[in-house]
């Protein structure tokens, strides 16, 4: 078992081992619990210097500070969050993804994981186009165009320093004019009606051209591009690009180069990159778009990113999200598209999106980046299903053994029902191996159908599925109801099955059954997890018996049976029955009148202990009440089947209550334990009782020892 163990631990911690992003598990206290080769490189240390030590230990305090509030809120909400880091030593920047790991059975959140991605080329390239950006609107103040703003009565409240290159005017003298002063009337009419038009309501109005008053006094030209200004929702004024129609040629020519050198540098950034119209067209791509989609310009250029490939992007909220980017300015990170490609099959892949916007035309474009995380995912999910199926595991082996064999296999299936990911249903049962009838006998159970739980009660070796399985010891697999389905009823729906043998050394112990829904398709990983159960399962049913076994032998060493009441004529063998019964699992409870400290020197463990003493006593029940007595061992009973009871101090109650009432006590008591299965231990000395006594005594209850 330890070394089915092992291997399934090395499979899943060898698919992140060596992946380029670090990989690596917090606890609560972020403290690291794995990590892989990548992180140590980072850090410069050695696995032994990294485990079991803190996140505070190898980073700064402002650096532990950002981490662990990311962390506390996975911890706090059981989301995934991010953040973006900049390391140092290596001059290179980050993203931090971190997701939380859940308890499968309570929900709760046990653990983080983080996958460090390397960011550094998307953020260089990022900077680039920021400073190509910076670089344009510089154009934009020394090219012809003039940039202004005004209000709504046309007083210039903005204006760009070109304008007494372009004007014979001052900054100072423009910016105490009114366009009326600077446009001739005809062109001022002009104007006005644009304003009324934009108050109306218009979203967009082209480009028109007015004739401008020079401070020489020569008339030119200029084409004015107008865009509203609005605050709170309100129309304020109007932003203006006005150009000198005789220089357009030069200027387009600038917009060329600057959008050239743009598109140069996202050429060079290895990870997929877009660049966009407002209207979802694609202006350029680069290369490796082009490689990873296996597509060529003349079929991506100048078309809509939704009509690509077989419109993979035609999303509705990649287009509400696209759309936000164009007016709203706003931008979005890590949004999710899973797809069957042409050409490459189905692929994860991770956009990222910001707005571009070019300094003289206004026209915004889109900066669309798209990363393959394919791989990265599928590591991520083998992680998080690794470490799912050990802490399954370990929670079937954390089963307290006090339970009864079924009740441990009814919480195993519990387990194993609760991992989410696996594609089980929510059915299921566990059966144990009779070797006398060489059959299956049906223990636990999920869901099963009343039908199918009176059937399936006792399954002959290799009949159906689960006898299949118990007969080749091998994992039996059905994805629907076939002609290997032997057990039916009326009304019986489409299902499949995994039908596992539960081992010990070769040595069938029973089967796992468990439902799939009809079509599923049969996985390694959920195999290897349900062999790995079943070995976990198949040693607490060896250890169970082996208890069982052992519970027969104190029962029959010393002639006891369940169901019966006894008087023990030593104290010390008395004792130790129940000292061996409670260590082997069975529920006990112990009346005495002794000292504590000898009761737990003898092998009864504290909790179980009530004194019978009307003197209270720190740490322990106490009770001199026959009734109390009475009332407290028929709920315990009740409570635990084949439980023991011990009660020395029978002659103390004697001399309280008198033998009459106490003898009436133990009548009623006996069919108690009849009905629980219990046994009932009365150390006692006969010679203190008279011979009538010991007579009434012997007709009710066996004397031994």
């Amino acid at each position: 078992m330890e070394q089915a163990l092992r291997e399934s631990e090395e499979k899943y911690r060898s698919l992140v081992e060596y992946s380029a992003d670090s990989i690596y598990m917090l606890d609560r206290e972020l403290r690291y619990l794995s990590v892989n080769e990548e992180l140590l490189r980072r850090l410069g240390l050695p696995r032994e210097k990294v485990l079991g030590r803190k996140f505070e230990e190898l980073h700064t305090a402002e650096e532990t500070r950002e981490f662990a509030a990311k962390a506390r809120e996975v911890f706090e909400t059981g989301r995934v969050v991010q953040q973006e880091h900049y390391h140092e030593r290596l001059g290179r920047f980050f993203l931090r993804t971190i997701s939380p790991v859940r308890d499968p059975k309570t929900g709760e959140v046990r653990a983080i994981t983080v996958v460090g991605k390397d960011i550094t080329p998307l953020k260089q390239a990022e900077e680039k186009l920021r400073k190509s950006e910076e670089e344009y609107r510089s154009l934009a103040e020394n090219v012809a165009d003039i940039l202004l703003r005004i209000d709504l009565k046309g007083n210039c409240t903005y204006i760009s320093k070109n304008v007494q290159e372009e004007t014979g005017y001052t900054l100072e003298e423009v910016k105490k004019m009114n366009i009326k002063d600077i446009l001739t009337p005809e062109s001022y009419r002009t104007a006005l009606n644009r304003i009324k038009m934009w108050q109306g309501g218009a979203r967009s109005l082209p480009p028109y051209v007015v004739e401008v008053k020079l401070k020489d006094g020569r008339i030119v030209p200029f084409e004015l591009k107008t865009s509203p200004i609005f605050e709170n929702g309100e129309l304020k004024g109007f932003q203006i690009v006005a150009r000198n129609i005789a220089e357009r040629a030069e200027a387009t020519r600038a917009l060329q180069q600057a959008r050239a050198y743009a598109e140069s540098i996202v050429e060079t950034v290895h990870e997929p990159l877009l660049v966009l119209d407002a209207e979802m067209r694609v202006i350029s791509a680069n290369r490796a778009f082009y490689e990873l989609f296996k597509v060529s310009p003349e079929e991506t250029e100048k078309r809509s990113l939704y009509e690509l490939g077989n419109r993979q992007w035609d999303i509705p909220e990649l287009r509400r999200l696209l759309k936000d980017v164009v007016e709203k300015n706003a931008s979005f990170q890590e949004y999710v598209v899973v797809h069957d490609f042409p050409l490459i099959g189905r692929r994860i892949m991770m956009l990222r999106a910001r707005q571009m916007r070019t300094a003289a035309e206004g026209k915004p474009m889109i900066l669309l980046a798209i990363e393959d995380v394919t791989e990265r995912q599928m590591m991520e999910t083998q992680l998080k299903r690794s470490i799912d199926i050990q802490t399954a595991i370990i929670s079937l082996l954390s089963i307290p053994l006090k339970y009864s064999l079924e009740e441990i296999l009814k919480r195993s299936l519990d387990v194993v029902l609760s991992i989410s990911w696996l594609g089980f249903e929510s059915r299921g049962a566990i059966f144990l191996f009779d070797e006398k009838q060489n059959a299956l006998v049906l223990k636990a159970q999920r869901k099963l159908p009343e039908p199918l739980q009176r059937t399936c009660a006792l399954v002959p070796v290799g009949k159906c599925l689960c006898g299949k399985a118990a007969a080749t010891k091998k994992i039996i697999f059905a994805d629907h109801v076939d002609e290997n389905h032997e057990t039916s009823y009326e009304g019986i729906t489409p299902h499949g099955h995994y039908c596992v043998p539960i081992l010990s050394d070769d040595k069938l112990m029973g089967v796992l059954n468990i439902y799939v829904k009809e079509g599923h398709r049969r996985e390694e990983t959920e195999e290897d997890f349900l062999k790995a159960i079943a070995n976990a399962l198949a040693l607490i049913i060896a250890r169970k018996n082996f208890e069982r076994e052992q519970l027969e032998f104190i029962y029959r060493t010393n002639e006891l049976s369940r169901g019966e009441c006894y008087l023990h004529r030593s104290h010390r063998a008395a004792y130790n029955i129940a000292a061996q019964l409670m260590m082997l699992g069975v529920p006990g409870i112990c009346f005495t009148r002794e000292a504590p400290e000898k009761v737990m020197d003898a092998g009864i463990p504290k909790e179980s202990i009530i004194l019978i003493s009307s003197v209270p006593l720190k740490g322990f029940e106490t009770t001199d009440n026959l009734q109390e007595i009475s009332m407290r061992i028929s709920e315990f009973i009740k409570n635990n089947r084949e439980s023991i009871v011990l009660l020395d101090g029978i002659e103390y109650l004697m001399s309280r209550f008198g033998f009459d009432m106490v003898y009436k006590f133990l009548q009623e008591k006996r069919f108690n334990f009849i009905d629980s299965d219990a046994v009932f231990l009365l150390p006692v000395d006969l010679a203190v009782f008279s011979e009538r006594e010991r007579a009434l005594l012997a007709s009710e209850i066996k004397i031994i020892g």
